[in-house]
């Protein structure tokens, strides 16, 4: 018995009902917040790049007419930072996925007593996962034949 029916039988007032149930059925939504599309881990490999290229080529161009003490001292710095943003984003990345999992823990147990409508895919960011069931099947294969054939039926 979802708590939906349950709800209907409560005491709250109508419009309070209809503002939690809708706020539940959004659930999903949130997602796009929660998961990154991006890789926290590709962007600490680009910096680590950029920090040792600068150092290096900060030190060969200043040489000859900066103080090499200052240079150097700051070259320290800026590996000494690098290093320090690598290691917060470890730190982030390992929040990031508890993050997540308790996410998905939220919503495996609120879908015991609520519908939790599917999130959809932001516009122009759609891909071949069209049931939104987290993986690329037969069922999407099904769905996507199924979406031509009625947009070539409609155009008839």
């Amino acid at each position: 018995m979802k708590l939906k029916k349950i709800l209907s039988e409560s005491k709250l007032a109508p419009e309070q009902k209809a503002v939690f149930l809708e706020a539940v059925a959004k659930f999903n939504e949130f997602g796009k917040h929660i998961y990154r599309e991006s890789n926290l881990s590709d962007v600490v490999e680009s910096i680590n790049k950029l920090t040792s290229s600068a150092g290096n080529y900060i030190v060969s161009e200043t040489e000859d007419w900066f103080d090499n003490l200052t240079v150097k001292r700051d070259v320290k710095e800026i590996n000494n930072s690098a290093k320090l943003f690598e290691k917060t984003a470890l730190e982030i990345q390992g929040l990031q996925q508890r993050l997540e999992s308790l996410y998905e823990d939220l919503g495996t147990k609120l879908g015991r007593y609520y519908e939790l409508d599917e999130a959809l895919d932001p516009v122009g960011k759609e891909d071949g996962d069209i049931d939104n069931d987290g993986d690329k099947d037969e069922t999407d294969k099904y769905l996507a034949n199924r979406r031509k054939a009625i947009a070539k039926s409609m155009k008839k």
